[in-house]
């Protein structure tokens, strides 16, 4: 199926808490499909949003490398014949902050 591609939308709330630590949410979609959401606050106090939102990636591009693998192994067992850079594609990024969001 060639709508099958893995979005991975990642965003920080800069000193959103008491103690000035930020917050971070993901939220992984494959196919439209809503397939794992996460949300915590940061372990660390960031001076500024650029920042926060760096800390927010850093933390989940691991889980993001993970899940396109995963889905690569499967793909691949599933028909050999098929080239493939993610399900369908490579791995979606995305970054959404206030009214702007482009594509990574």
């Amino acid at each position: 199926p060639k709508d099958l591609a893995l979005l991975a939308y990642i965003d920080a709330a800069f000193a959103s808490h008491f103690d000035s630590k930020s917050h971070t949410g993901v939220a992984f979609f494959l196919g439209g499909a809503l397939i794992f959401i996460a949300s915590r606050k940061q372990k660390c106090v960031t001076k500024s949003p650029t920042e926060s939102e760096l800390v927010a990636l850093t933390d989940y591009i691991g889980l993001v490398e993970s899940f396109a693998e995963l889905f690569h192994v499967r793909n691949r067992e599933r028909d050999s014949q098929s080239t493939w850079a993610g399900i369908a594609g490579p791995v979606k990024l995305m970054y959404c902050e206030a009214v702007a969001s482009s594509l990574l």
